[in-house]
Formats: structure tokens, C-alpha cells, sequence
């Protein structure tokens, strides 16, 4: 009985001490005899914050780590990109020069739109270097094991370069679809206008010029401002030989329509065999040469892309119709030997000409998204890629990973959409052939990350 006393005495809370160390007017929680023991105060409980505060630290861990993680890709991405556009401006320049004769004034007025027009082609490959940059140095000095044995997964440490490349890849659609357009149609406006100056400036020094595409010799006696005085027009593309004169002429490019026009004042023309030919005015439209063409498909935007999709796609209806009511007729008028000498035959080169331009027109809108999220399935292999070969060099990484790249990424993307753009194969999955490869390689390189 004693010793039963002195045990309730040892359990017992000795309440006084906590009441004199109490501050004045606290209530101080009282114990609770619960079939005969002591149970706890519901006030007097651990704190519930108390469970989470390792939680939040170890949070508070992963958003510094990923922060970290996000500074150094863009900080080795940008100066990476901004190198590789730099030296690929360069050598646009020097190819423009080369192929146009631009001078120093043309080649200031080009470079700003020049360096855009790059950009969707030099951040996959910039990107992909800094992630392998990053990742492997964080993987040689064992930050990624100690990672994992916190107990932080693969995926955390992935998080950042995957938030960044799906950033990069929306951006590369944009330039791609809005910018590239724009720059290249200024490009176009100074070179032909260069192209006009430099025209120019060749026969009022030399007062002659060849032209081989056109197989013309033009011989000018002066020239003044835009005018050319006393001008001659040689055009001799075989054995015959077409001269055309003019007291005055006016050479003008208009970019939209792709023609030079040629107005011409008071001149004649001689033709072969049909004597000569007087006019007091003319005006012949040229094609512009070959090099300053603007491309019809590639530098659209893609709502013109698709504008011209749905108005192909009503011609062809209509091509579809009037062949079908063309062949209906002939049947019904028993003329069947018309209808088998291809009286049709119009018809259907209309409709085979509408299914090539709908299959490019396609082709280019789907090519553009699927190369634009190339980005993120490179991550998907060059970072776990890095992670795995932390001994090795960080440059030799990043070529180990990128040949492989350079090997199947490309050639199935490009194979893919010359398939496409014949009609052979449709773009709206098989374009995605590249990324899929990407996929599965990536797929492969992080469960062997999870388990290194």
C-alpha cells in the first residue's frame, strides 16, 4: 500500500512549481484522472506545427537547391546562346555580302534582324550544352548523391530544366512563327534595295551590265537618279536575238509582286524576223532573280497558314465538282472518247496541285510546333545523360550526347517532313517521329540516373 502511494506521489504533476512560474492571469492547464491515472491536458498536447517543421525545412531545401539549379542554366545559357548567335550572324553576313555585294551600311541595317532569325536554330543545341554543363559538375562533386541520400528525387533535381525548356520551347514557336516572318521580310526590302543601288551604281560607272540568268545585256549612255538615258536592251536567250531601245527608261523592284518593272519612254523594239516595232510608252514586268524571292510557305505566319489551308481546301471542292459535272455531261452526251482523251484532265491537275500546296502548307504549320518542343525531350536525355558520366569531361558529355542528336534526331525529323510535304505520310504525328526517339532514349537514361 506504501509503495503504491509513492508511485502516485512520483506521477503526480507537481502543479505548484508551474504555477509560480506562470505569468499573472494565465490559466495553467490541470491534470485529468482518467481511470485512475494522469492523462495529458488537451491544451497541454504537442504543438501541431511541431510535425511540420522538418518539412518545411527540407521545402525550403528544394527551393533553394532549384533556384540554384535555375541560375546557373540560365547564366551558362545565355552567355552559350549569345556566342553561338553571334558567330552565326557573322557568317550570315559574310554569305549576304558575298552573295548580294552589301556594304558596310546594308550590313548594320540587316544584323538586328539577322540575330533573331537564328535564334529558334541556336537554343536547342545552347540549351543542351548548358544542362549538360550544370548537371555534370553537380553530379562530379557528389551533390546529386548526397541529394539522394536526403531523399530528394531525380525528378526535383529535373524540375528546373524542364520548367525552363518548355519556357524556351513556347519562345522558339513564337519566334518562328511571328519573328522570323517579320525579320526576313525586312532583310528582303534592304537587299532588294541594295540590290537596286547597286544596279544603279554599276552602269553609271561601267554604263553597261550582263545579266547571265536572263541571258541580257543592258547599255545605258548615262544614268540620273533612277533613270536610265538613252538605254539598250539585249535578249538573246538562243539563236534569236530581241534588242529593245528607249530615249528614257526607269527600272523599279516591287518586292509584293516579285517583278522588276521596266517603263520605258519613246523607243522600239526589234524583233527577229517582224521588223521593228515603235511605242511612246511601255512598261514590261521582270521576275526578280531567284535570290531575293521571298518563300511562299516558310514565312508565314501559321493563322495565314492555316487561312490558306481552308481556301485550298474550298477550290479543291470545287475542282472536285466541276470535274464531276464535266465528266456527268460528257457520259450523258455519249461522247466517251472525249472523256478517255482526258477532257478532265485540267480538273485533275488542279486537284493534284491543291493536295501538294495543303500537304506543304500542313507540313510547315506541324513542323513548327514539333521542332519547338524539341527542347524539352533533349533535357530529358542530356540530363540524366550528365548525371550518369560525372567523371568524365563536361564538353565530351555534352558531344557523347549530342552526336547521337545529330545521328537520328534530325535526319528522322527532316525524313519525316520531305514525307510529308510530298503527301506520302501525314504531319500531324509522324513529324513527332524525332521527339519519340528522343523520348524513349530519355526514358531510358533516367531510370539508369535513379538507380546510379
Amino acid at each position: 500500500m506504501r509503495l503504491r502511494c509513492i508511485r502516485r506521489r512520483r506521477h503526480t504533476p507537481r502543479t505548484g512549481a508551474v504555477q509560480r512560474f506562470a505569468p499573472a492571469g494565465s490559466v495553467v492547464p490541470q491534470p485529468m484522472h482518467v481511470g485512475g491515472r494522469i492523462a495529458a491536458h488537451p491544451s497541454a498536447e504537442r504543438d501541431p506545427g511541431a510535425n511540420r517543421r522538418p518539412k518545411t525545412a527540407r521545402t525550403t531545401m528544394v527551393r533553394l537547391l532549384q533556384r540554384y539549379i535555375y541560375a546557373e542554366l540560365l547564366r551558362v545559357f545565355l552567355v552559350a546562346v549569345t556566342a553561338m548567335t553571334v558567330v552565326l550572324v557573322i557568317v550570315g553576313l559574310i554569305r549576304e555580302v558575298a552573295q548580294h555585294g552589301l556594304g558596310p551600311v546594308q550590313m548594320l541595317q540587316i544584323m538586328p534582324f539577322v540575330a533573331p532569325s537564328l535564334l529558334p536554330f541556336t537554343i536547342p543545341a545552347t540549351f543542351l550544352l548548358a544542362v549538360s554543363l550544370v548537371y555534370g559538375r553537380m553530379a562530379a562533386a557528389n551533390e546529386f548523391t548526397a541529394l539522394k541520400a536526403a531523399g530528394i528525387s531525380i525528378w526535383t533535381v529535373l524540375k528546373p530544366a524542364v520548367a525552363l525548356a518548355v519556357i524556351l520551347s513556347v519562345f522558339s514557336f513564337v519566334m518562328t512563327d511571328h519573328v522570323i516572318p517579320w525579320s526576313i521580310h525586312n532583310i528582303q526590302r534592304i537587299v532588294t534595295n541594295a540590290m537596286e543601288q547597286i544596279f544603279l551604281d554599276v552602269l553609271r560607272n561601267d554604263n553597261h551590265m550582263f545579266i547571265a540568268a536572263h541571258h541580257t545585256t543592258i547599255t545605258v549612255e548615262d544614268v540620273r537618279g533612277r533613270q536610265l538615258i538613252r538605254p539598250s536592251f539585249r535578249y538573246a536567250p538562243g539563236n534569236d536575238v530581241i534588242q529593245v531601245q528607249a530615249e528614257i527608261a526607269e527600272l523599279r523592284f516591287d518586292l509584293e509582286k516579285e517583278q522588276v518593272i521596266l517603263h520605258m519612254v519613246n523607243g522600239h523594239i526589234d524583233l527577229p524576223g517582224k521588223g521593228r516595232v515603235y511605242f511612246a510608252e511601255q512598261t514590261y514586268p521582270f521576275p526578280v532573280p531567284q535570290i531575293i524571292r521571298k518563300s511562299r510557305v516558310r514565312h508565314l505566319h501559321s493563322v495565314e497558314l492555316l487561312q490558306r489551308v481552308r481556301a485550298l481546301r474550298a477550290e479543291r471542292r470545287e475542282a472536285e465538282q466541276q470535274r464531276d459535272l464535266t465528266a456527268a455531261l460528257l457520259l450523258g452526251a455519249g461522247q466517251v472518247v472525249e472523256l478517255l482523251r482526258g477532257a478532265c484532265a485540267g480538273y485533275q491537275q488542279r486537284l493534284a496541285e491543291a493536295d501538294r500546296m495543303i500537304a506543304r502548307l500542313r507540313t510547315e504549320f506541324h513542323s513548327r510546333i514539333a521542332l519547338s518542343c524539341g527542347c524539352v525531350f533533349l533535357v530529358l536525355v542530356g540530363a540524366p545523360f550528365a548525371l550518369i558520366h560525372a567523371q568524365d569531361e563536361f564538353l565530351l558529355n555534352f558531344f557523347r550526347c549530342f552526336v547521337p542528336v545529330l545521328l537520328l534526331y534530325y535526319p528522322a525529323t527532316l525524313l519525316a517532313i520531305n514525307l510529308a510535304k510530298s503527301g506520302t505520310i501525314s504531319p500531324v504525328g509522324w513529324l513527332w517521329v524525332g521527339n519519340a526517339i528522343l523520348l524513349v532514349i530519355g526514358v531510358f537514361f533516367l531510370r539508369k540516373a535513379a538507380r546510379h
